[in-house]
């Protein structure tokens, strides 16, 4: 399960138009979940739940690695939010 970090994580790269030293501004400054309720009238909440049932929808990789499968947010190559889903 997504910690609440990798919530916030995304919901200041989506503040930031992607941009990453904007973003890591906005989490210090601690206040990404009242900016993104004023920006986009979600709470917090509504945001994680809606983040949860959309990864469903994201493209899966799999790891060259473990050869585990994932689903979720990437951001420059990197997850972001994943969670581990079987091989289809």
């Amino acid at each position: 399960m997504p910690s609440y970090f990798e919530y916030e994580e995304l919901a200041a790269l989506i503040l930031a138009d992607g941009d990453e030293d904007k973003a890591h501004e906005l989490i210090n400054g601690g206040e990404v979940d009242y900016l993104f309720f004023e920006k986009y009238e979600i709470d917090f909440d509504q945001f994680s739940r809606t983040v949860k049932l959309l990864m469903d929808y994201t493209v899966q990789t799999t790891s060259s690695l473990t050869g585990t499968s994932y689903k979720g947010f990437v951001h420059n190559g990197s997850y972001i939010i994943k969670k581990e889903v079987e091989i289809e």
